[in-house]
């Protein structure tokens, strides 16, 4: 007589329990690093930081030596890289798209490191708070991850057990 789901269901709950979802995630995370750092480069586009607060504001920004310089570069900046979710005062770090091409995330186990290759990336990281600051996945960059991420887990999930 064959097993039924029910008499393998211990087996398979002793499966599940055995598994490290942890590192199932890295390992599918590891297979397309550069959609990570397109998740980050997103938000960078919509003026985003990793915790979610704005990169910066241009009124606030030393380097304008007017308010009204500040809010016609700013202006400039919407027209150039538009986005109706980023505010007009907020900087995305974006003119030719070099400093975003340059983010690479390098997934190495449980963790997810981020180095930017762009030859301006220090001096940008520095003027915006450190890399540290800049990269990581906040809850819109989490999201875009998920979409892609959760499937895959699944299924690896289903597979294992």
């Amino acid at each position: 007589m064959g097993q039924t789901i029910v008499t393998q269901l211990p087996e398979m709950l002793e499966r599940l329990e055995s598994l490290d979802i942890t590192q199932l995630a890295a390992d599918i995370l590891n297979t397309d690093p550069e959609r990570i750092a397109k998740a980050v480069t997103d938000q960078l586009y919509k003026g985003q930081k990793k915790g979610g607060e704005a990169i910066g504001s241009y009124e606030n920004d030393p380097y304008f030596k007017t308010r009204a310089a500040a809010k016609r570069y700013a202006d400039w900046k919407q027209r150039i890289t538009p986005d109706r979710d980023r505010p007009t005062d907020v900087p995305n770090l974006y003119i030719t798209g070099k400093y975003h091409r340059g983010l690479e995330a390098i997934v190495t186990g449980k963790f997810i490191t981020y180095i930017n290759h762009d030859s301006n990336a220090s001096l940008i990281e520095q003027k915006f708070g450190g890399s540290d600051s800049l990269y990581g996945l906040n809850e819109y960059g989490f999201k875009t991850v998920r979409e892609w991420l959760m499937p895959a887990l699944k299924a690896k999930i289903i597979a294992e057990i």
